[in-house]
């Protein structure tokens, strides 16, 4: 494996071009897609990175690195429909597989009908994919609640789900979580320990993050609590739990500012540009 060099005082970062505990509620106002327009299969995959020769080097200035107190990190995922058992226990609650819950969108539009665990479990993550029902497999995110009942939006672009605003697309395992009255949206985070993680395409990671969603059990949490997106990988087996990442073993991390964040949000760009 190719090791990246953080020195600390040149903080020259070599970034590898190759490139949940979650919590609900964590979509804003959306608008609904027409239920014809669905992604296909193939759209569903885990994004890969572009193939270049060269390692792009990313040179922090360390002005521009405001140190953050240690994160508690929690991880949270994209649900899958066909991957979840609608029998048995789920957060304290026991099912037998026959309930059913209705799910509808912001004007009350019917979108599908789900057994009720699956429900709990959309609801926890925040985004989940459905099977195919006439139109092939859907992402429905979390929009807001309407008369007191919690409504759906059908993503279009977002097929990972959405952020904080319309179109703030989550990108797998770069998206964190976190209190919007201690972030603000599109802050860069850098987390040293991410470095060399090995992601499910091959690439490594190179320590960057995107504040771009929040959860309702983020509000008045400050700096310290985030969550870690991990694309399709759960909260039992993802790359990051596997790297030692959890709520009991905090992490340094730096909020990264002024010509370096204008950088590798460009470089986000240009890796992600469909979901950016």
């Amino acid at each position: 494996m190719r090791k990246l060099c953080l020195n600390i005082f040149t903080l020259l970062l070599i970034v590898s071009c190759n490139g949940g505990d979650g919590d609900s509620n964590r979509s804003s106002d959306s608008r609904v897609p027409d239920q014809t327009s669905r992604p296909n299969d193939q759209d569903q995959r885990e994004p890969d990175r572009p193939q270049d020769d060269v390692p792009t080097r990313i040179v922090l200035d360390p002005a521009d690195m405001e140190s953050l107190p240690k994160l508690k990190p929690t991880t949270y995922y994209v649900a899958k429909e066909e991957d979840t058992d609608c029998r048995g226990k789920y957060r304290g609650v026991v099912y037998n597989g026959a309930e059913l819950t209705t799910l509808r969108d912001v004007n009350g539009k019917e979108l599908a009908r789900v057994c009720t665990k699956f429900y709990k479990v959309l609801l926890m993550e925040g985004t989940a994919v459905l099977n195919d029902r006439g139109l092939g497999r859907f992402t429905l995110n979390y929009a807001k609640k309407v008369n007191g009942t919690h409504r759906f939006v059908e993503m279009d672009k977002c097929v990972f789900g959405e952020g904080v605003k319309k179109n703030l697309c989550l990108i797998p395992f770069h998206t964190l979580a976190a209190d919007m009255t201690a972030y603000n949206v599109g802050d860069v985070v850098y987390i040293p320990d991410a470095v060399d993680i090995v992601l499910p395409d091959g690439s490594l990671h190179d320590g960057f993050f995107l504040v771009r969603d929040t959860g309702g059990a983020f509000k008045g949490k400050g700096l310290e609590r985030i969550d870690m997106f991990t694309g399709f990988q759960t909260d039992k087996e993802n790359v990051f739990l596997r790297a030692g990442f959890h709520r009991g073993n905090p992490k340094k991390a730096y909020r990264i500012t002024g010509k370096s964040k204008q950088k590798i949000s460009a470089r986000f760009k240009s890796e992600f540009p469909e979901i950016f």
